[in-house]
């Protein structure tokens, strides 16, 4: 009931105490075990990990790209030793560290130099240059016999120091290989091990030239090496399938897993004190065993070298070939229909031989395949079967011949000859090597994909529920076709689905729920069909989503705050659909989240400053709805590759740190309450609209003894001055926001306006909006005053415009006439608007003119407003018209 699948990157036990270990795991923390059992010491990535040789109550452990942290009592608090903020590098995903094996006070830490300690973690200096040009350190060993020597390894990059890491040289690689672990002998520190890739090699001469020997290893991956200080030179080998063995006996290498089933090794380690050999897997938790012993009796196990556990085998024959077993004197062979089984083969003693041809194969399945040394001491145990597929035998035949019929397969230019009996040939299907459907790649998108299924087989209808029997299925692209209908609800039966791409088609109805219950999905494209209604709320059943679309539906109603569960998730677009209510903060804390498109909705609400949380986002697209409040100064703390906010209702001002984004793809167009409605590219050009340099409101009304109540009906309007004003627009009406007296006007530079007769016994409220060339004000307040039933007196016979210009006669009817006072002026442009601020009429007097008239027959009776420009100073005056 309680599987050990834990993930590990790194382990490490006590040299001293056989029960004290600690491990990082992937998603899982750093877990260590004492006598009492396993517990949690760190959260998070568990990285690299040590125990101090010298003194096991110091203990080491690490999050991801560098953060490294000690304890002092095995495990019970951790403190920061180094990170890159200390060293302003970065550190590779699982940022390496070792102790010296001699002077146990001396530690190395690999970021993109390598750094040093002297004092066991507490203080650490840099002792190399970027050895590789920015690249990271992958791993680093200290000679064990001579700690003088140290290699440093990045994946592509060997360097070795001679000297404690005074100096540093590269030396050769094997060609053409990525590095994953190097060993040095315990007795020469000349001696070198590497796994690379798929392979194995060893140095003889401190690098300089290398010799494969794969022997027969199979062709995986390989993952770490260990070499025993013994006499026969015992070398262990990790690798994607478990362990191997050889020493300088042997001439190959042979298996070594003693009961650990078949799994990616993570890091193997040696505690020569207590004769362990102990291995952090990635998927089965950890293992030991006892290190291998020459003279121990019994011969290890074998397995099969072809054909390769999980093959498919078509023939009526097949050549079974083993590893050979050094002490081994005959082997036995067993196979049988189940584990254990030995109705097929029982027995077969085969005698000293490492191959056997089985003919005349009858059996149609799946086979286990036992092979059992034995010599005079008896036989080798806790053996694991090999497995193997025989005959023409595919279970997912028949739903795969189902499926082409309901999909029209006959018009397909891609038929499927169903006479073939291995499926893997039919187009677009992929097998795994039990002969089970995990891939169905029937994509009718035009492309370059090599997975492009050919224009013309346009597959139609619905998906039939025979797509439910595909139960190994991980991938489903059928995007870019004509299906329709609903999803079947048996899709929920394909537990291992990983990736599910169903965009571009007729889809219709709700969201379907049958996909919440795939837990482990990670694409998820349902774009451009006509699903419409609400989406479910339960996206913690999907940790590793990584990438959600659903895009050009008819989804509605509010975005589920569950959507913040999607933890993994790089690319989420939920753009052209119709998602109404707030954006919710979840999303900012979504540090995987790179790229988020929520734009052509209905979205409400503020955008939050939490946004800056939102480490990895570099994508962000709200075009297109009902966005409102401030722009948010974190905005500009972030690099974007591109930010498009444009033709919402953000108002206000840019925050003066978004200059930090110019020159980078920004969009506010379209907000109309933003300066310039949302030109970013003035702001960045000319600082239009910077909040620091916009001018603030006016503090009030300032009439004559600050009376506001009762003033007489035809009063100037007055207001407080503002310093970096450049002019003001007034605005007067009857109700809150109203225009009825005074539609916005630009009444220049003044702090008054005679705004014409107003309405009697009247609140008037006021809006004034200060402006100057950087943008007009924001947010300001609106003003009242009220009007009695009487008036400041008649209006005057003759207007003046400061010194220099007189107008009249004041009500005036078919002419009116300009004077200049003085010869001074040198230009006068004289403008006459109707109280909404339209122009009626222009008129210009030269600099040898000092008298002009004015013909205002044309005007209709009422107020109007003369603006006066003289000499680019501006004044305004009411004119009555009769």
């Amino acid at each position: 009931d309680y599987l050990s699948i834990t993930q590990y990157y790194k382990i490490s036990s006590a040299a001293n105490t056989p029960d004290l270990i600690i491990g990082g795991s992937q998603d899982n923390g750093s877990h260590m075990m004492d006598i009492t059992g396993w517990f949690r010491v760190m959260g998070g990535d568990g990285m690299d990990c040590l125990i101090d040789y010298s003194n096991s109550n110091n203990v080491f452990a690490s999050y991801q790209q560098g953060y490294l942290r000690k304890s002092t009592n095995r495990g019970s608090n951790f403190h920061d030793m180094i990170n890159p903020s200390i060293t302003n590098e970065s550190g590779a995903w699982v940022t390496p560290f070792v102790m010296d094996p001699i002077e146990p006070d001396i530690m190395y830490a690999g970021f993109e130099s390598v750094w040093k300690s002297s004092d066991k973690g507490d203080n650490w200096e840099k002792i190399s240059g970027s050895l590789n040009d920015g690249e990271t350190i992958r791993g680093i060993t200290v000679a064990p016999s001579n700690n003088n020597y140290i290699y440093v390894y990045y994946l592509n990059k060997i360097f070795k120091s001679t000297d404690k890491g005074s100096n540093w040289d590269e030396i050769n690689k094997p060609n053409g290989n990525t590095i994953r672990e190097i060993a040095v002998s315990p007795r020469n520190e000349n001696k070198l091990w590497v796994v690379a890739n798929n392979d194995v090699f060893i140095s003889e001469d401190g690098g300089n030239n290398w010799v494969k020997i794969d022997g027969t290893l199979p062709k995986v991956p390989m993952t770490s090496v260990v070499v025993q200080n013994n006499d026969i030179e015992s070398v262990y080998l990790g690798s994607y399938i478990g362990v191997f063995y050889t020493d300088n006996t042997m001439t190959d290498w042979i298996p070594f897993n003693d009961g650990m089933p078949p799994v990616r090794i993570g890091e193997l380690e040696i505690n020569k004190q207590f004769g362990k050999l102990r291995a952090g897997t990635f998927g089965r938790g950890m293992w030991q065993t006892d290190l291998y012993d020459l003279n121990s009796g019994l011969p290890l196990c074998t397995n099969l070298i072809s054909p390769v556990t999980g093959s498919k085998i078509l023939e009526e024959s097949v050549k079974l070939k083993w590893r050979k077993i050094n002490n081994a004197e005959g082997y036995i062979i067993i196979i049988g229909s189940e584990k254990g089984g030995n109705d097929i083969i029982d027995s077969l003693d085969v005698g000293n031989v490492t191959s056997y041809n089985w003919e005349n194969i009858e059996y149609e399945g799946k086979v286990f395949i036992e092979i059992i040394p034995y010599n005079s001491n008896g036989y080798a145990s806790s053996c694991l079967s090999d497995i193997l597929y025989v005959g023409c035998f595919f279970e997912d035949k028949i739903a795969l011949i189902e499926f082409y019929k309901k999909a029209g397969g006959e018009f397909w230019k891609n038929k499927w000859d169903t006479t073939n009996c291995d499926i893997s040939k039919w187009y677009g299907v992929k097998t795994n090597g039990e002969g089970r459907v995990i891939s169905l790649d029937l994509d009718g998108n035009v492309d370059n994909s090599p997975s492009y299924f050919s224009t013309g087989n346009n597959l139609s209808g619905e998906i039939d529920s025979v797509i439910g029997q595909l139960e190994f299925l991980k991938s489903l692209y059928l995007s870019g076709n004509s299906l329709k209908g609903k999803i079947p609800s048996n899709i929920s039966k394909l537990t291992g689905l990983q990736n599910l791409d169903l965009s571009n088609n007729d889809f219709s109805g709700e969201f379907p729920d049958e996909l919440i219950s795939l837990n482990k999905l990670r694409y998820l494209n349902l774009s451009g069909n006509k699903f419409s209604g609400a989406i479910s709320s339960s996206f913690n059943n999907w940790p590793d989503m990584s990438d959600f679309n659903l895009s050009n539906n008819n989804f509605s109603g509010e975005i589920p705050v569950s959507i913040g569960t999607l933890k993994n998730a790089w690319n989420i677009d939920l753009s052209n659909n119709s998602f109404s209510g707030s954006l919710p903060f979840q999303l900012w804390f979504l540090k995987s989240l790179a790229v988020l498109d929520l734009s052509n909705n209905e979205l409400t609400g503020k955008l939050s400053r939490q946004i800056s949380h939102a480490n990895s986002l570099a994508y962000l697209n709200l075009r297109n709805n009902n966005i409102s409040n401030k722009i948010p100064e974190s905005l500009g703390d972030k690099t974007w590759e591109s930010l498009d906010l444009s033709f919402n209702d953000l108002e206000g001002c840019f925050p003066d740190n978004l200059k930090n984004l110019c020159g980078q793809t920004i969009n506010f167009i379209g907000n109309t309450k933003l300066p310039g409605n949302g030109n970013f590219s003035a702001f960045c050009s000319s600082d239009k609209g910077m909040c620091s340099k916009l001018p603030e409101c006016s503090i009030g009304l300032n009439f004559e003894n600050g009376k506001t109540d009762s003033l007489p009906y035809d009063t100037p309007v007055r207001w407080s001055p503002v310093e970096n004003a450049e002019g003001y627009y007034l605005q007067l009406g009857t109700t809150s926001q109203g225009n009825d007296v005074l539609n916005k006007f630009d009444v220049g530079n003044v702090t008054s306006f005679d705004a014409g007769d107003l309405p009697l016994n009247s609140t008037i409220y006021v809006n004034l909006t200060p402006y100057n060339k950087y943008g007009n004000a924001y947010d300001c307040g609106e003003f009242i005053f009220t009007t009695a039933d009487f008036r400041t007196g008649i209006e005057n016979d003759t207007l003046n415009f400061g010194k220099f210009v007189e107008m009249f006669p004041n009500p005036a009817k078919d002419f009116i006439f300009i004077k200049k006072l003085s010869g001074d002026v040198n230009s006068l442009d004289i403008t006459i608007l109707d109280v909404t601020g339209k122009l009626i009429e222009h008129e210009m007097i030269e600099r040898n003119e000092f008298e002009k008239i004015v013909n205002i027959s044309m005007l209709k009776s009422g107020v109007y407003f003369v603006k006066m420009n003289i000499d680019n100073s501006i004044y305004y005056k009411k004119l009555i018209v009769q």
